[in-house]
């Protein structure tokens, strides 16, 4: 055998060598990824259902049981994922889908913690979630008539129009209930941000931000703003004149920033609620339902299942028997439970769940629409290995359920199942819809990305302890143009009397979700073969959309968010376009508007809103209010009484005991 032969054959005995080794590898991997998902689908199971069982009856014994589950949890994660980076580093060109699955197991978040700091983040999460969800608002007048947020003061913040109320209720919620929050979220803050450190990141806004793989996000982030801020703008000028004409001169006209009370829910996060005092055309068609629904005798049940009907009249699957058996769909009496509205994932492939405190009312039925979106994105990735059952991105998630309840809503679809006794077709009922969406989804993008950038900052240490309430309202002032009712200090703690706040969830994916979602909707309406009026598209009884949307919906993380969106929407990047051409009509129609109103150069507010004493409602902050003004009164008050004591003239309104009074004010202030 020649001596070229004799190498040839080496080669190829390496070679053959070389490929044997590397499948040997790759075979040992996946059986380690198998017994994974074999163990991790019981011991996460489990951890889910102690947190289903706390979440839905506040005991103490619960919750114990919740935080032993959860270090089983972080146990058998740290444990994984040491054995996930050995893999990684014994092998660097393992088949994408091992190598993404192995990734994905290695980032462990807080489980790698050690057992002290886990205990006490634990500790810390459960006790923001506790403060959260029982928390409650007494009258005034009354210390023991108390109510907590659901259903009463969401009513209020909802339907009231008295002024004082709205800012009793705001001003007290987040006094229970954020205040007792801030030095808890400190230590929330360190322990987040060391556990992000360990895991590779900068911090846990960089941890967050990491879901997305995209080192320029936050610039894209800001550049999807700049795009939408003209819209905004518009609807908040406009908003502003018409809650004038409720409030007076509590609202500035002037470039003025809005009270945060006065935007419809506890946060200003929704503008929904403003509807009846904002319709651009009053005796039209009603686009809100409520009333039909009510007259129908419609019931919470009936809501769920009218939900789960429009999922599979586009072939898509129908919720499984544990939905319906398991479920909370209304707020128990005898017990106390969380009511913020989540869909939740048994990591079990066939245990999904919806916890809501549901009103038979449009809003919630809009609500049981997304939250099912959740379930169907669970049912579609079932089949999936447990690291990629999630969304292609978290805001994929909270666009599904987003993209079918904007569908419901249209008057198309309420007319065709009966909640509509006429299909409007005139300008006047465009114009009046397209209002109704536009507070919910235009109104809250600048909420989200103002309430992120104070996050990450104080994530950054950029923002330090004692500015977290000055900066939190600077941020909400520059983007949303929105302003503190009455005056708040550093005592206060803003953030913590919101859900996702003191529940620890990202924000940013409400933020994305809102330009995703219009994304979707643009997709499946062409897949429909829709070809009127964008907005107007109701993609219900469409199996082409579903299948367009099903399919996506499998590939749930297993392939990146750009893969996933070109999958639906024939594009790799995240766009403002689809949203701001749905909007198009009402855009002209607000800078009509505001022009015939003679406020086109008031368009807009003032970067730096100070805060307006408009009122004051709590005792503490009457006194406060007392002692400045007679302050005041008492540097004009001591001249004038010497003037007229020494000209002898008898001060007819400056009384001895009104001296007294302003003497005893300087020391007791």
């Amino acid at each position: 055998m020649s001596s070229i032969a004799s190498l040839s054959l080496l080669v190829v005995f390496i070679a053959t060598l070389q490929y044997v080794a590397e499948a040997y590898s790759e075979t040992q991997a996946q059986a380690f990824l198998d017994l994974y998902n074999e163990n991790a689908a019981v011991v996460f199971s489990d951890y889910t259902h102690a947190s289903w069982r706390y979440s839905t009856n506040l005991t103490q014994h619960n919750r114990d049981i919740k935080q032993i589950e959860a270090g089983k949890a972080a146990n058998f994660s740290s444990t994984s994922a040491e054995k996930a980076k050995k893999y990684l580093s014994d092998v660097d060109d393992y088949s994408e889908p091992v190598a993404r699955e192995l990734n994905f197991i290695a980032a462990i978040g807080t489980a790698v913690l050690d057992d002290e700091d886990f205990e006490q983040l634990q500790n810390v999460l459960a006790n923001m979630s506790y403060f959260y969800a029982t928390g409650k608002v007494c009258k005034p007048d009354d210390n023991t008539d108390c109510h907590a947020q659901d259903p009463y003061l969401t009513s209020i913040m909802a339907n009231s129009r008295d002024y004082a109320e709205r800012l009793w209720v705001w001003e007290h919620w987040r006094n229970n209930v954020g205040r007792p929050m801030r030095q808890l979220y400190s230590d929330y803050v360190t322990l987040k941000n060391k556990a992000s450190v360990m895991n590779g990141y900068e911090d846990y806004g960089d941890y967050w931000r990491g879901n997305y793989e995209d080192d320029d996000l936050e610039e894209d982030m800001e550049q999807m703003y700049e795009d939408i801020k003209p819209l905004y703008e518009k609807l908040h000028a406009y908003v502003r004149y018409r809650l004038k004409e409720v409030y007076g001169d509590k609202i500035n006209l002037d470039k003025g920033c809005l009270p945060a009370n006065v935007l419809g829910d506890m946060w200003g996060r929704f503008w929904n609620n403003l509807y009846s005092l904002v319709e651009p055309y009053s005796g039209g068609t009603n686009v809100d339902v409520t009333d039909e629904m009510k007259a129908q005798n419609y019931t919470v049940d009936k809501m769920f299942h009218t939900a789960d009907d429009f999922f599979t009249s586009m072939g898509l699957a129908e919720a499984p028997p544990p939905f319906w058996e398991e479920s909370m769909f209304v707020k128990p009496t005898d017990r106390l439970v969380e009511c913020h509205a989540t869909a939740w994932d048994f990591s079990n492939a066939h245990d999904f769940r919806v916890r809501m405190c549901t009103e038979v009312n449009m809003d919630d039925l809009m609500t049981i629409h997304h939250e099912m979106g959740h379930i169907q994105y669970y049912l579609q990735y079932k089949h999936l290995p447990i690291e990629f059952r999630s969304g292609a991105n978290e805001g994929f998630h909270e666009a599904v359920g987003e993209v079918i309840a904007m569908s419901a809503a249209t008057p198309e679809h309420l007319y065709s199942i009966g909640l509509m006794t006429e299909l409007p077709d005139d300008y006047e009922s465009d114009i009046n819809f397209l209002m109704k969406q536009a507070l919910t989804m235009v109104a809250t993008l600048p909420f989200s990305i103002a309430l992120e950038k104070w996050r990450w900052e104080v994530f950054r240490g950029n923002i330090p302890y004692n500015e977290w309430t000055k900066q939190w309202w600077e941020i909400k002032n520059k983007y949303a143009g929105v302003v503190e009712p009455v005056r708040r200090t550093e005592d206060d703690f803003e953030p913590g009397a919101m859900f996702h706040i003191a529940n620890d969830y990202s924000f940013l994916r409400y933020y994305t979700r809102t330009f995703i979602q219009f994304q979707f909707y643009k997709a499946m309406c062409d897949a429909k073969g829709w070809d009127k009026d964008i907005f107007k598209c109701d993609f219900y009884n469409s199996t082409s959309a579903g299948k367009l949307l099903s399919d996506m919906l499998a590939l749930g993380r297993s392939v990146s968010w750009p893969d996933a969106m070109e999958a639906i929407a024939g594009t790799d990047t995240m766009e403002s376009g689809p949203l701001l051409a749905y909007f198009k009509p009402l855009d002209e129609w607000l800078t009509q508007q505001l022009d015939n109103l003679g406020l086109s150069n008031e368009v807009g507010w003032d970067p730096k809103c100070s805060w307006k004493p408009y009122h004051v409602d709590s005792k503490n902050q009457n006194q406060m209010e007392l002692r400045v003004s007679s302050h005041l009164l008492g540097l004009l008050y001591w001249p004038l009484w010497f003037y007229r004591l020494f000209c002898k003239k008898r001060p007819q309104q400056l009384s001895y005991s009104g001296l007294f009074y302003q003497f005893s004010l300087f020391y007791t202030s």
